[in-house]
């Protein structure tokens, strides 16, 4: 049977949920099936050292950076893509992200592309330009696949035909070794300069610094719980909020037990020697954050928000609360703070759930099945 030929297209590749995603289904398609090329819409010099770019280039799959830095050079980058589409011929076109998206969509059909997909990876409430332009270009669009059931839902309560949206969950390498990045030699991980106190407990945040992420409403409520106890919080990321956290954190009392560590190469390192992993985000899609905290059995307090009670399961009661509800909040977290046992309990049954659903090898055969069938659909017209 000959290839499909499919063009991945997402806006960057630095580190984050959607790039890893991202990376981690281009590399895993099986290759006698599909025959990939990933096209970037940033710069190549945008990336740093920590993008997935060199794991992309090691699987041996061709990247094209489309070079858009702005509004004005996005008519310029749709044009380009689209000249590289016609040269590719791909079957289908997957992107990830809004920008993606849009440019994907919009190049992906003056290209001549039989199939356009856009995926869904977060419930964006911010924005209500980008959720209009993305009601105006759906006819664009042959399908969307949406990271999980409350994204699909918040989708189509945007206008989005239902009928195309198809739900494939995030998923992860159960293998210990998941394809480090630079800096974890062998993925082999190290916290030779964290010092980690073993007389605390250690609660951990990874992720990017922003409004997304809730972290804003996080610091309102430490002086009603974290101050009073033993615990050193390690933040684990960067983005535009951190000197206004950094600033905040400054002003408590607790400030000496609140470290920021930029972001790191070793998380999986850092989540073994962790106690708890705090995510209070006010949106999400499905944070990858959590699923490798439940590979690494380590219990999760999390907002409810999108995607978070598919991957805890019947586990979400313990391990959640509603974003801005400070009484359930500290009702909750103190439960976990004084029982180890509770938490070593929610560790391993949050391991046992991603090892039974969340396999990154079963969530790329449903994207390789859904493009399949896209593709044989479009065949027999």
């Amino acid at each position: 049977m000959e290839k499909r030929k499919i063009a991945l297209c997402i806006t960057e590749m630095n580190p984050g949920g959607a790039e890893k995603a991202m990376m981690s289904l281009a590399t895993r398609l099986d290759r006698e099936k599909f025959d990939p090329v990933l096209y970037v819409l940033r710069p190549e010099k945008y990336h740093d050292p920590r993008s997935w770019i060199p794991a992309i280039r090691e699987a041996g799959i061709p990247i094209v950076f489309l070079d858009i830095s702005g509004p004005i050079s996005l008519v310029r980058g749709i044009l380009r893509l689209k000249k590289y589409l016609k040269r590719q011929k791909p079957d289908l076109i997957q992107s990830f992200l809004f920008h993606a998206n849009l440019v994907g969509r919009i190049a992906g059909r003056l290209a001549g592309v039989p199939i356009v997909c856009s995926g869904i990876r977060v419930s964006e409430r911010s924005s209500r330009w980008q959720l209009l332009i993305d009601r105006k270009t759906q006819r664009l669009a042959d399908s969307y696949i949406a990271v999980s059931r409350s994204c699909a839902e918040y989708t189509a309560e945007q206008g989005i035909d239902p009928q195309k949206i198809r739900i494939i969950a995030n998923g992860i390498d159960l293998a210990e070794n998941d394809f480090p990045l630079p800096g974890e030699k062998n993925g082999k991980n190290t916290v030779s300069d964290l010092i980690f106190p073993s007389d605390s407990l250690n609660f951990l945040f990874v992720g990017r610094f922003t409004e997304q992420k809730g972290l804003d409403w996080l610091f309102d409520t430490l002086p009603f719980w974290f101050e009073r106890e033993k615990i050193d919080l390690w933040m684990v990321g960067d983005g535009p909020d951190r000197q206004k956290l950094t600033d905040r954190a400054n002003q408590l009392s607790c400030s000496g037990r609140i470290h920021f560590c930029g972001w790191r190469p070793d998380i999986s390192a850092l989540m073994k020697k962790s106690d708890l992993l705090l995510l209070p985000s006010r949106w999400e899609g499905m944070p990858n954050v959590v699923l490798e905290a439940m590979k690494a059995a380590l219990p999760v307090f999390a907002s409810n928000t999108d995607g978070v009670a598919e991957l805890l399961g019947e586990n979400i009661e313990p391990q959640s609360f509603p974003f801005g509800d400070k009484e359930i909040f500290l009702e909750k977290i103190r439960i976990l703070i004084e029982n180890p046992d509770l938490r070593i309990r929610l560790g391993k049954e949050n391991q046992k759930r991603i090892s039974a659903h969340f396999n990154i090898f079963d969530k790329v055969r449903e994207y390789e099945d859904h493009w399949t069938a896209l593709c044989e659909k479009e065949d027999h017209r």
